[in-house]
């Protein structure tokens, strides 16, 4: 049964590790995105 736990909890952690890494890609490419979009709406104003 603890091992079964230990393994639990260790499955837990590597989602939450996944689950991180996605939303930082995520988020990175949002603000690529934003960057690139405030530029482009940038040139009409000038």
């Amino acid at each position: 049964m603890k091992s079964k736990n230990k393994s639990r909890r260790l499955l837990q952690i590597s989602d939450i590790n996944q689950t991180s890494a996605f939303a930082a890609s995520f988020f990175f490419k949002i603000t690529k995105i934003t960057k690139v979009t405030s530029n482009f709406l940038r040139f009409p104003i000038l």
